[in-house]
């Protein structure tokens, strides 16, 4: 019973630590707020904009797309030391450091990619 109680735990506070907390610093500085139908909204763009690109492209394009790796994992590191030499908020850090994952994030699912994991 305990053990199960310490794995519920865990999970709350790596949900707490991946996704809540960041987008509490990050959605208030976007102009669009981050929520599940515009993340859903996001992956289908990408994803139509994937199988678009797959269309359309030569062979050697769909043999580069296919060496990709299919998952990357992304750590989300130095927004506030970055921001600190610039002279801005620590919001406006981790502002640049989301428009950043999210172009990143893109190119990757254009690659080829299928899943983009975040680390806080």
């Amino acid at each position: 019973k305990q053990k199960t109680m310490l794995f519920l735990v865990s999970i709350v506070l790596t949900f707490l630590a991946l996704i809540l907390i960041p987008c509490l610093f990050i959605s208030r500085r976007l102009s669009v707020p981050l929520s599940f139908p515009n993340i859903r909204r996001f992956i289908k763009t990408a994803h139509d904009e994937e199988e678009r690109n797959e269309k359309r492209g030569t062979n050697g394009e769909k043999e580069k797309r296919e060496r990709m790796p299919k998952h990357v994992a992304i750590i989300l590191d130095g927004n506030r030391r970055w921001a600190k030499k610039r002279g801005l908020e620590t919001s406006e850090g981790h502002e640049a450091g989301a428009r950043r994952v999210v172009e990143l994030a893109k190119d990757f699912f254009t690659m080829g990619t299928k899943t983009v994991s975040l680390f806080a």
